[in-house]
């Protein structure tokens, strides 16, 4: 390539006196290439430097195929080079050659192929309100699939700037991540086409940064101050991510400092005295530290106000909260987590301090670091003392609840000569502790008693046993938990309890009624629906009916007798009870039945193996209807009383087609085995089915045709799958029924392939052609020859084979085929060009001719002393033209040409001689040669 308007000149004398003849072509030659799908060539460039750096020559690519073309002109070392635009990227990116004239590339005539790996993808990560942002933040190009693969990371510099290369043509996701910043927009597409691509602005974007501090006292974390966050009331305000916006109880800003200042949100200290602000956008924020606790416990904090600057980056606050001095509440309970227990005096050290609220809090101020001895004291409970250690770090006291509970009775006796005075009152812990109580003069006693369940007796000695004195009951459980416990009462009282019983049918017939308790049973029997029990001792009763024969509401109810006279509970018939002996799982809907005629909404019952009891809401007779995949004798089953056996016959024998394709005539065919039928009216034919979605697996849509029919256990039939279009595998299946409903054979069916298209000449069709197609291993598997219509076809064919198609035509080029199938067919054209003298009109011999185009054809080759040169047998197509000689300058430099079919195109092109070369020898002062001696032109 010339190079115009340099003042100077650089070249090297070849010392060897050899010099190329004229029909000699010696050049570098290839093809830029892509991996990436269409690009534009003529944006690349091919230069050659010598092994100093010198440029030597460059070209441009072919426009139409990417083919360049060098001529060298003297042997050496050389480096070729590409030249695309920035950011493009080549493998690879120079080759290095020692042009000898016989065993290099260039030499050889071998294709130095430089291709096209990717483009470049640019962006940067912008911070929150702000055109910038942080280095550090990891992007990953994902791919677009359901399952996204990372395939580049690259990491942003100063700035936010980021580049990813290469990067094929296509759709991306860009996604940003970091282990510590919130990202708001951290995702967002990408599609690269025939060049670099550059990210819009403020597609991904950090929300916001961490900033974190600590407050302590005497050195120590301390947990639950709260800070403030403000911020300029005119600075931009966006949303706070993981800090809370509500007003803080208890705060109110003070101090000159915070004016023209607005609160933003508030975040607390943890066990470890630190506390953050996951995220906070680039900006200027003030903190003020708030400790405030309820009941007002209050905290000196210093400093009170503490400005920072966020900028791109985490930021740790460069001084210590720290905390002066403290108050300390606490809460008093009737039990863990139980009810507050109001009025409660607090003792300090032996000093009244404190009562507790309506909430059961008290608080203690002016409290200094220590150990101090603690005793609440209230009624019908007590507490024991304790030490509690106080610190800043514990502003709370743990929660204070009794240690035991007032429990108070009474003994009543009305038998002469027995009084309730010093009776001995025994309180048995579960564990087996005991604890003792002795009455008054009234026969009234109290004991304070740790949460626990006890039984309370009343010993009775043996004098007063055998003069008839029993109290009852003879024991009583009592649950202490969370309260003073009263009204454990001993009697000599014997009560009646009278209750009732409602039917479905009236009258109501006997029913038997059961009083009883861990030591005795008492019964009786109802008469017209009413019952009564007498001469029972007060106690904890359990009362109940038989529940085998009839249906209750409840057939067995707790009752407590207290009082003379108790009113039991209500038992309500609620039905009748059916019973079943089923041999599988199933469900049974069953309807009332009434002169023929279903009355009433039906109801569905589930059954398990064996035996079952179902209750009825009315009496009458029932249709009983067995539901779902077993088959039965009679399909229902008429009750009015005894037991019903429910003996499946068959089962569901439940398959599935599994396919790609949705079709409208798929059919299951069920064969039976010789020995069951050989009659054609014995085969069952199941279907049209119908196509049901399915969930996608790798990407693939798929639907499934479902099928099932009833087989008897031990029958053997044949499945066979049909439809117009589709192939199946299997083609059949033998199956054979089971004991329980099964779900089994599963067909594969894919639609038959048919390849066909036609051979075209100018949209003419061109009969005759020899079309074949082959398998994926090469194999040949037909021929055909194309009818009038220049058509042809082949199959059906498996679809999971992939086939290669060709075609050929004595005459002809033909190319293709394309997605219709078809072959374009073309005859064959020439190309003749002549290259005159601007000067004199005179032809140039010698032109180095470079022609590239078509199907992967190219040539060089130098014109006749006529100045011509003929390019023969070529196909239709576009194809470039470029001449090259050393010191000529042609007009055009190079040329487009389109061929059409058998077409002559004749091309006329001229050179005007724009430099001059120079030889000579370098010598010693001995005559001897000097090779490698670097030789200087300069113009004058």
């Amino acid at each position: 390539m010339l190079l115009r308007h340099f003042n100077s000149l650089i070249f090297i004398l070849c010392m060897c006196k050899h010099y190329c003849s004229a029909n000699d072509v010696l050049g570098c030659n290839g093809f830029v290439k892509s991996n990436v799908g269409d690009i534009d060539f003529s944006k690349v460039e091919i230069k050659m430097f010598t092994k100093q750096g010198s440029l030597k020559d460059q070209t441009e690519c072919a426009p139409n195929n990417g083919y360049y073309f060098l001529p060298l002109y003297d042997k050496g070392e050389y480096i070729l080079k590409v030249a695309p635009p920035l950011g493009w990227n080549f493998d690879p990116a120079e080759v290095t050659i020692n042009v000898d004239g016989e065993t290099d590339s260039c030499s050889l005539g071998i294709d130095i192929n430089f291709v096209l790996q990717g483009f470049a993808v640019s962006g940067q990560v912008s911070s929150l309100g702000d055109s910038v942002g942080p280095k550090g933040v990891v992007v990953n190009l994902l791919s677009t699939s359901t399952t996204p693969e990372v395939l580049q990371s690259s990491i942003t510099q100063e700035g936010g700037g980021f580049l990813l290369t290469p990067v094929k043509p296509g759709q991306y996701h860009l996604e940003i991540s970091h282990d510590r910043w919130h990202l708001t927009k951290k995702r967002t597409s990408v599609t690269v086409k025939n060049g670099n691509t550059e990210v819009g602005a403020n597609s991904l974007v950090v929300s916001g940064y961490d900033v974190s501090g600590s407050v302590t006292s005497d050195s120590e974390p301390i947990m639950g101050v709260s800070f403030v966050l403000f911020q300029q009331a005119k600075a931009k305000r966006f949303p706070t991510i993981g800090c809370d916006s509500t007003a803080l109880t208890g705060f109110s800003p003070t101090g000159s400092d915070l004016k023209e200042l607005i609160p933003i949100c508030h975040v607390a200290s943890d066990a470890k005295g630190r506390f953050t602000f996951p995220s906070l956008p680039s900006g200027t924020y003030s903190v003020v530290p708030h400790y405030k606790g309820m009941h007002s416990i209050k905290f000196d904090v210093q400093p009170q106000y503490l400005a920072f600057e966020v900028k791109h980056e985490s930021l740790e606050l460069p001084k210590i909260f720290q905390v002066k001095g403290f108050s300390v509440e606490g809460r008093v309970l009737w039990s863990p987590g139980g009810k507050p227990l109001e009025g409660a005096t607090v003792m300090l050290n032996q000093k009244l301090v404190s009562k507790t609220g309506t909430d059961g809090m008290f608080l203690l101020d002016s409290m200094t670091p220590g150990i101090y001895r603690l005793l609440i004291q209230a009624r019908d409970v007590q507490f024991e003392e304790q030490n509690v250690k106080v610190t800043p770090n514990t502003p709370h006291i743990g929660d204070l609840v009794p240690a035991t509970y007032r429990v108070c009775g009474r003994v009543t006796v009305s038998q002469p000569g027995s009084s309730p005075a010093n009776r001995l009152v025994d309180l048995i812990h579960s564990s087996g502790e005991a604890h003792h109580a002795t009455t008054d003069a009234a026969g009234e006693f109290c004991v304070f008693l740790p949460p626990a369940q006890y039984t309370v007796s009343l010993p009775v000695s043996d004098a007063e046993r055998g003069n008839g004195l029993q109290f009852a009951p003879l024991k009583r459980t009592v649950k202490v938990v969370d309260n003073p416990v009263s009204g454990v009462d001993f009697s000599q009282l014997q009560a009646t309890v009278t209750g009732s019983i409602k039917c479905l049918v009236s009258p109501c017939p006997e029913v038997l009624v059961t009083l009883q308790t861990p030591e005795s049973i008492s019964a009786v029997l109802s008469e017209d629906g009413q019952y009564q029990l007498e001469l029972v001792l007060p106690g904890e009763y359990t009362v109940s009916v038989p529940g085998q024969d009839w249906c209750w509401q409840a057939s067995e109810f707790p009752l407590t007798v207290s009082t003379e006279q108790v009113t039991g509970p209500t038992f309500v018939q609620t039905g009748l009870p059916i019973h079943f002996v089923s041999s599988h799982p199933t469900k049974v809907k069953y309807t009332l039945e009434s002169n023929g005629t279903k009355v009433g909404n039906s109801r569905t019952v589930d059954l398990t193996v064996g035996s079952n009891r179902v209750c009825v809401g009315r009496p009458g007779v029932y249709v009983l209807e067995p539901v779902g995949c077993h088959g039965y004798a009679s399909p229902s089953v008429r009750w009015s009383g005894g037991v019903v056996t429910l003996t499946a016959v068959s089962h569901l024998y439940t398959g599935r087609v599994v396919s790609a394709e949705t079709v409208s005539d798929l059919i299951i065919n069920v064969l039976p085995s010789e020995e069951n039928s050989s009659t054609p009216s014995s085969v069952r034919r199941l279907g049209p089915l119908t196509a049901t979605a399915m969930a996608a697996s790798s990407g693939e849509a798929k639907v499934e045709y479902t099928f099932s029919t009833q087989l008897a256990p031990g029958e053997t039939v044949t499945l066979v799958p049909a439809a117009s279009s589709l192939l199946f595998t299997p083609m059949s299946a033998a199956v054979v029924g089971g004991d329980d409903c099964t779900v089994g054979a599963e067909f594969r069916a894919e639609r038959g392939l048919i390849v066909d298209g036609r051979v075209l000449g100018n949209r003419v069709p061109v009969p005759g052609a020899s079309v074949s197609i082959y398998n994926a291993q090469g194999q040949l598997i037909a021929t055909q020859v194309t009818d009038t219509e220049g058509r042809y076809m082949f199959g059906p064919l498996s679809a999971n084979t992939k086939y290669n198609v060709t075609a050929e035509k004595e005459g002809y080029v033909l190319t293709g085929p394309n997605n219709k199938g078809e072959f374009s067919a073309h005859k064959l054209a020439e190309v003749i060009v002549t290259v005159r003298d601007k000067a004199d009109g005179q032809p140039l011999q010698g032109v180095l001719l470079s022609l590239s185009g078509g199907e992967n054809y190219r040539r060089n080759s130098q014109t006749a002393a006529d100045g011509t040169m003929a390019f023969l047998s070529l196909s239709p197509s576009e194809y470039y033209l470029r001449p090259m000689m050393k010191e000529y300058r042609f007009d055009p430099p190079s040329k487009m040409i389109a061929v059409q079919e058998g077409a002559t195109v004749k091309v006329l092109l001229s050179g005007e001689r724009v430099a001059y070369s120079v030889l000579g020898s370098v010598t010693s002062l001995s005559g001897d040669p000097e090779p490698g001696v670097v030789v200087e032109g300069v113009g004058l």
